[in-house]
């Protein structure tokens, strides 16, 4: 099973309460670690994070997956191995 380390920035943080939450799971993609972390700790996660009509991440928000926007890789389909690192960032509004 691989070990992900899940990184929550700006109003995620607010919403799950935490920064950092290590997983250790069966979980083989990008999309099946959203819908864990809804499942166990905040079931709107997933729909503050995919866009219900699109099922795609949504507009202004970022995931990456050990640096890298999942856009450039295959999406929420993106596969994961052992150690991998996401990080969830929420559009960030001010100036």
């Amino acid at each position: 099973m691989p070990k992900v380390t899940v990184r929550v920035f700006a109003t995620f943080r607010e919403l799950l309460g935490k920064r950092t939450i290590e997983l250790d799971t069966a979980v083989d993609d990008v999309e099946g670690i959203i819908r864990l972390i809804a499942d166990t700790y905040q079931p709107s996660f997933k729909k503050a994070v995919v866009d219900p009509q699109t099922g795609q991440v949504r507009k202004g928000f970022s995931v990456l997956l050990n640096g890298q926007d999942i856009t450039f890789l295959d999406g929420l389909r993106t596969r994961l191995k052992d150690g991998d690192t996401i990080a969830l960032f929420s559009p960030v509004a001010g100036g």
